[in-house]
């Protein structure tokens, strides 16, 4: 089953605090150890991919274009080995 789930923070955060939160995320889902018996990667127990995204808020730059820009890094996570993170940034 997949699940997707996303945030949004006000001021978009450094991309050091971007991927802080997606390291923390993602370990604690690691720590949990949920087993993933169907899985054929090495891990036997779930993992996430994160893809984290931030736009400069302009007139011209809308919330669909963060989530679109969101959902690409993401598929680009789970295509480049999966249990990883991934980021962008548009500016103005």
């Amino acid at each position: 089953m997949k699940k997707i789930f996303s945030f949004f923070k006000p001021d978009g955060g450094s991309l050091f605090e971007r991927i802080f939160v997606a390291l923390a995320i993602r370990d604690a889902i690691e720590n949990l150890r949920i087993a993933h018996k169907k899985t054929l990667l090495q891990k036997k127990f779930l993992t996430v991919s994160i893809g984290a995204a931030t736009i400069r808020p302009t007139n011209e730059k809308s919330s669909l274009e963060l989530l679109a820009l969101a959902d690409q890094v993401l598929y680009a996570a789970k295509n480049n080995g999966r249990d990883r993170i991934e980021t962008d940034f548009v500016g103005a």
